[in-house]
């Protein structure tokens, strides 16, 4: 029957005096001979020389350094959990585990043994390795929590939370790029989703869009103000300080190529007109298109063919353009369409309901298509190219393609083209929210990172 040690009693005693004593400093060999000898008690001595557990058989006792551990049952949890590989790495300070660099020496291993297992740790190896991630005083349930959650060092749980961020792969992250806090970095996740869902090439196109885009800002922005909000937005603030990650295609200086962005992307001239001449930018209207009706009523009608235009063709156009959200739509038609129209009872309608609006007779309607155009920069939806207006009048042939909004009507189903989805409805509604990085909490100690 194998030696219970738990049923050991030990017995405190301050010294012994002329008892031959038999020092064993290998504990295997004095576990072996405790289970052979089977003493009911053993004595715990411990004052400022020596610390020790003593048996006494026929009058001879046998000594083993006790350590700091207090049972031998202790000793025996302690070598199962990993702790006789416990180097002289920590001291014990009031009850808190400490590095032992610069410190003496170490503390008895016992001592460190009861603190750690105070803390909840299993293993001397799980301890260890939540010591060198900054959790030496944390126990073992928030070391564990904390790590599970992803979190590498109890500093950067800290900081986290200090700043906001909810997960560890966003602080981690964010941190990467080198934002300070969640704030900022939410800035940059809003951009880079402008940048991916657009498909822009560098950060600072995304970060022009996201500007012409903001619903605080004047609708005519002149090149220079554009390029100063760009400027003082960017993060870092200047040239020298730019992070890694914020790719770039315009000069601080030159401004060429930011005027070629604004007059070629088809993302930037579905939102505007860039005056080259003015170097302005002018948004759309943000509530009007402007519908041809005499195009759109004639849509796949020919008068050779003698086919009649349709005031039905109108409704659906109308129908979708309210369902994408528009808020304003003006349907210009010339006065003789009524009298061709084959469905002229919905005309009428249309016309009642003031959803088509008549010009005088005997007078264009592109004339006043082109003027109302110009003057509320609002979108055309038509199929005509308005050629011959073209050779008369610049403006229109420069701008009479940005502002068209192409359109098929197939089995009443009506597909547009050239819309990009970033005019409709309240211009409100498309502010990306993006703020830039001014006054943001960016950490130039990291802004070379990515």
């Amino acid at each position: 029957m194998a030696f219970k040690f738990s049923k050991i009693e030990y017995i405190p005693i301050q010294s012994y005096k002329d008892l031959p004593t038999l020092h064993i400093e290998n504990w295997e060999a004095f576990l072996k001979l405790v289970e052979e000898k089977k003493p009911k008690s053993i004595y715990y001595l411990k004052n400022r020389e020596q610390e020790e557990f003593l048996f006494v058989e026929d009058g001879l006792g046998f000594t083993f350094p006790a350590q700091g551990f207090k049972t031998i049952d202790d000793i025996l949890d302690a070598v199962k959990r990993g702790f006789n590989e416990l180097n002289d790495k920590f001291y014990v300070d009031n009850g808190v585990i400490k590095d032992r660099e610069g410190h003496r020496s170490p503390s008895p291993k016992g001592d460190i043994y009861y603190a750690i297992r105070k803390l909840g740790y299993n293993k001397l190896s799980e301890y260890v390795e939540a010591f060198s991630k900054g959790f030496g005083e944390s126990d073992a349930d928030t070391y564990r929590k904390i790590t599970k959650l992803g979190y590498e060092r109890n500093e950067d749980y800290s900081i986290a939370v200090e700043q906001g961020f909810k997960d560890s792969t966003t602080y981690y992250n964010a941190n990467k790029l080198g934002f300070d806090n969640m704030k900022s970095y939410a800035e940059y996740l809003k951009l880079e989703k402008i940048k991916e869902d657009y498909k822009f090439k560098t950060f600072d196109e995304a970060h022009v869009f996201a500007i012409l885009n903001r619903s605080t800002l004047e609708k005519r922005k002149t090149l220079n103000e554009i390029q100063n909000i760009l400027l003082k937005e960017k993060p870092g603030g200047s040239y020298y300080s730019t992070p890694k990650w914020y790719t770039e295609s315009f000069s601080d200086r030159d401004l060429t190529k930011l005027a070629h962005f604004l007059s070629t992307n088809t993302n930037i001239t579905s939102l505007g007109i860039y005056n080259k001449k003015e170097e302005l930018f002018e948004n759309y209207s943000d509530i009007k298109i402007l519908v041809d009706g005499s195009n759109v009523a004639w849509n796949n009608g020919s008068r050779e063919a003698g086919d009649k235009p349709k005031a039905k063709n109108i409704r659906l156009i109308v129908q979708k353009l309210s369902g994408l959200g528009v808020n304003e739509i003006d349907v210009l038609c010339d006065a003789s369409l009524r009298l061709e129209v084959e469905d002229e009872d919905e005309f009428d309608e249309l016309l009642k309901k003031k959803i088509i609006k008549q010009v005088p007779s005997k007078t264009d309607a592109d004339e006043f298509i082109i003027n109302y155009a110009k003057k509320f920069k609002a979108r055309i939806l038509t199929n005509d190219t308005f050629k011959d207006w073209a050779l008369k009048d610049k403006w229109v042939s420069d701008h009479a393609n940005e502002l068209s909004i192409r359109f098929m009507i197939i089995k009443d189903e009506v597909e547009l083209s050239g819309i990009n989805g970033l005019i409709l409805g309240s211009y409100k509604a498309h502010d990306f929210d993006f703020k830039g990085f001014e006054n943001t909490e960016y950490s130039e100690s990291r802004r070379y990172r990515f």
